[in-house]
Formats: structure tokens, sequence, C-alpha cells
């Protein structure tokens, strides 16, 4: 967990206070009126995750997401297969996603759609707000 954040230069921090980096429920620890490091965002990435106590898989290739009784089947290229109440599709980088054709799938904005169980995590600062 923590992305690619391990992998940045070692100086690299986030150019806004920990206070507004924070996410909701789990203030980032120390100073609020800092700009965390490299390895603060890494530590605090890996400790929403095991907060979150959910199964969070990365470098992972899905090969299917099909609708079954209410929820989702996620089948891999390894052949594990997953039932998920919500999906998160997070790919690419930066100001590049990789959007994968989808049978029947359509593209959306990021607005949430009653009804909607579908997630779009982005990486630049504009998608959080």
């Amino acid at each position: 967990m923590g992305g690619c954040w391990p992998y940045y230069y070692d100086s690299l921090t986030l150019f806004s206070p920990a206070r507004y980096s924070a996410l909701p429920g789990m203030p980032f620890p120390g100073d609020g009126d800092r700009c965390p490091t490299r390895d603060e965002v890494v530590d605090y990435q890996r400790a929403c995750a095991r907060r979150l106590d959910a199964d969070i898989r990365t470098s992972t290739t899905v090969t299917s997401v099909q609708p079954r009784d209410g929820a989702w089947m996620v089948r891999t290229e390894e052949g594990a297969e997953f039932t998920a109440l919500a999906v998160v599709a997070a790919t690419g980088a930066f100001r590049s996603p990789y959007t994968p054709a989808v049978p029947g799938g359509r593209r959306h904005g990021a607005r949430r759609r009653p009804g909607c169980r579908v997630g779009q995590a982005g990486r630049t600062a504009s998608r959080s707000r």
C-alpha cells in the first residue's frame, strides 16, 4: 500500500498542509500546519488501509466485473474471484487515466448518481475537492 509514493524522491513533500490532506475521521498525525514528507504520506496511507480492514489489492489485473445478486463478481487474471458491494477502479497515473473498454460500460463524470455503486479515484489535487 502507498501506491507509487514509496518510490518518489526522498525529499518530496505535499504542497498542502497536513490538516487539508487527511481523510475524514483520520487526521494526519503531528502538526497540522506542516506539509507531510513522502515517508509520512506512505505511513499515513498504510495506516488508513489497516483501519479500513478492507481487502485492498494493488497491481492486480481484473479481467471481468459482473453484477450478481445485488453485488459484483470480480475475476482476476490469476483466476481469483471476489464478491464486492462496491468496486473502485483506480487506473492510470496523474492526468493520464487508463479507461479500459468495458462491454456495456459507459464513462461518466465524477458526480455520484443515485443508486450508483461505482467509484473513481483520481491522482490530482482537483479530483479530491
